[in-house]
């Protein structure tokens, strides 16, 4: 019987088949090759090994858009060992509970009901507003320190929505 070669060997070996080829393009921006994308690969690995890690930590990774996301997957290739067992722990249940319950299901009634009296057009326009209030509560509830290019970014935002809205109302009032 044939062994079926591991999903790592498979990208392993596609790495090495194409080595000198374009693998991963960011729109209007770098183009990765294989090559890149097996340094990319051990510089996480390398990384994480001196982070003093363990097998089964969590790790969140954040980052901006780009093909490095691409990256992550193949360095994060393991078998799935899903830990069931923590989403019955009470404060992963509550969280599970909040975000069904009041961010999803509160969160769209009220938003149909804003749909309602302002109309698609204006309400789309106070959507915007959501990266000020999660600004204003990272400051109070996380204790998030406040920057230039934060104050710059709110600023462009509230300019924004003033402008959208001073340009609803002169056409409705016409």
């Amino acid at each position: 019987m044939d062994k079926i070669p591991s999903f790592n060997s498979f990208v392993e070996q596609s790495i090495k088949d194409n080595w000198e080829r374009d693998a991963l393009t960011d729109y209007k921006g770098a183009t990765l090759q294989f090559h890149d994308v097996a340094r990319k690969i051990e510089k996480l690995h390398i990384l994480f090994e001196n982070s003093e890690l363990q097998r089964g930590d969590k790790v969140a990774l954040c980052g901006r858009n780009s093909s490095n996301w691409a990256v992550v997957p193949a360095f994060l290739l393991h078998p799935l060992q899903p830990d069931f067992d923590v989403l019955l722990k009470p404060v992963v249940l509550s969280n599970l509970l909040f975000l069904a319950v009041l961010a999803s299901l509160v969160c769209y009634v009220l938003w149909n009901v804003v749909l309602k009296q302002l109309g698609t057009v204006r309400a789309s326009n106070y959507i915007y507003l959501n990266p000020l209030v999660t600004m204003v509560a990272s400051i109070i509830i996380l204790h998030k320190q406040i920057t230039w290019i934060t104050l710059l970014g709110a600023g462009c935002i509230i300019f924004g929505v003033y402008q959208a809205e001073k340009k609803w109302k002169s056409k409705t009032c016409i």
